[in-house]
């Protein structure tokens, strides 16, 4: 059985009005400051694959291309392009053993997060490179590490734990999305081609000997990465190439999948996608120009949903395509590749692959970033205030009203800093539906708050203006 959640037409067609939320998240830095620094013989334009938070609050990021230059065991001597991990404080400054390329175990050995030798190579075998395939922290605040052929899992002070090679049907190294983490913290597992791999799960001692429990044996369309419940029992599944996400749902743990059931969110070509702490908010990209979305869903968005309710989206994040210069791949080219959040779920951390600069922009939670008041609940059906259409815009866009009765009505509009920039509206209306032009051609990029006053009721939302 598969269930469709109805959502009509195109995102990117005018015609089509965008996807309302409640709130929108506020922009309010890169990290770091300036880009991850690169030396110009390494520097390749491919912007970020991965990022995480992890149990001391410490920010991971990972980039797709190498960065960084290491010597290999064996080799000349010759220093090689490699991969790498940056690692941040909250407040900005690397961690002490940022960036990390090469790490040790316990034990003492030495591994490394952009090379691994192996006899499983693509050619025939020896040292390969491997790419930056995503992030995620688990149940104890360690980062899981995705790589071009190797998942490892890495303690949040950067001391390698444990390691497992991803190998194809064809016994070579394979790629693999970013991994899933349950609440037992088990490792999920899947491939990024359909069909080219399984979707397996690990326990969480993985080693290079595990013997992985397959839970889809194949899987739909190209995916970057996918999440699980806490317990295991739900797969939301985000093959970008399918333009939805697919959700598998089992009755427990001994019951298995069947991949030909499955209830849908339509309209997201999502590539990231992750829970919120505290609040438990499931958080899905949209799209990119790659892969658009559809249905009223906006590219490079991420959308918050309620996991009992995909009906509707709670926020969202935009990125903000002003803050960081692109015109080297081109504007608006970026793909969501990575969200994460600090502990109490009040600021997050997004990435883009397609990106010229290498740095994660960093949100906090609207509801908790501005001293414009908050909505005042109304009494039933008295007014109504749509989200104004287009959102993003520049520099003019359309805020829509609803009155149930005649009333004394005011719409103004606020900055982040509750200082007024405009009155749109201040008249008495009768009732029924209502349209305001907002200019903001002398305005600032940025996110603006317009409020709507009728009679003793309010409302306030958020739109963001992109110049």
């Amino acid at each position: 059985m598969m269930f469709l959640i109805p959502f009509v037409g195109s995102a990117q067609d005018a015609e089509v009005p965008p996807v309302q939320v409640d709130s929108t998240w506020l922009f309010k830095s890169i990290l770091p400051a300036d880009g991850i620094p690169v030396d110009s013989a390494l520097a390749n334009a491919s912007g970020m694959h991965g990022v995480a938070v992890d149990g001391d609050g410490k920010i991971w990021l990972q980039p797709y291309a190498a960065t960084e230059e290491i010597v290999l065991a064996g080799g000349d001597g010759t220093p090689v392009p490699t991969r790498a991990l940056y690692i941040y404080n909250a407040d900005g400054t690397p961690a002490d053993f940022s960036p990390l390329t090469v790490f040790e175990y316990a034990d003492g050995t030495t591994d490394t997060v952009g090379h691994y030798f192996h006899s499983h190579g693509r050619d025939e075998g020896g040292w390969e490179g491997m790419s930056g395939r995503g992030l995620r922290a688990d149940d104890d605040g360690n980062i899981i590490v995705s790589t071009g052929g190797v998942i490892y899992r890495i303690s949040k002070d950067g001391v390698g734990l444990n390691k497992f090679p991803y190998l194809g049907t064809d016994g070579k190294m394979d790629s693999p999305t970013a991994a899933a983490v349950d609440g037992a913290g088990n490792v999920y597992i899947a491939p990024v081609v359909p069909g080219a791999n399984s979707l397996i799960k690990l326990p969480k001692d993985f080693s290079p000997d595990t013997e992985p429990e397959v839970i889809l044996a194949a899987t739909p369309g190209y995916s970057r990465t996918f999440d699980v419940s806490s317990d295991g029992n739900t797969i939301y599944w985000t093959g970008y190439s399918n333009g939805m996400v697919h959700i598998y749902s089992r009755d427990d743990e001994f019951s298995p999948f069947d991949p030909a059931v499955y209830d849908s969110i339509p309209g997201l070509a999502s590539e990231s996608i992750t829970f919120q702490p505290e609040t438990g908010y499931l958080w899905i990209s949209g799209g990119s120009t790659f892969s658009p979305a559809t249905d009223g869903y906006q590219n490079q968005t991420w959308y918050a949903f309620d996991p009992s309710d995909f009906s509707n989206p709670l926020e969202s994040i935009t990125w903000n395509g002003d803050a960081m210069d692109n015109t080297e791949i081109g504007a608006g080219q970026g793909r969501p590749r990575g969200l994460a959040f600090s502990s109490d779920g009040k600021t997050a951390y997004v990435v883009q692959f397609n990106e010229a600069i290498l740095a994660a922009q960093v949100f906090t939670s609207g509801a908790t970033s501005t001293s414009i008041e908050p909505e005042v609940k109304e009494l039933p059906n008295s007014i109504s205030l749509s989200q104004n259409y287009p959102n993003p815009f520049n520099p003019t866009t359309t805020i829509k009203f609803e009155l149930q009765v005649g009333s004394d009505v005011t719409l103004e509009v606020f900055d982040v800093s509750g200082r007024k920039v405009a009155t749109l509206v201040e008249t008495r209306l009768n009732a029924g539906q209502h349209f305001a032009v907002f200019d903001a051609s002398t305005l600032s990029s940025g996110v603006y708050f317009y409020r709507l006053r009728a009679g003793n009721m309010m409302m306030t939302k958020s739109m963001t203006l992109i110049k």
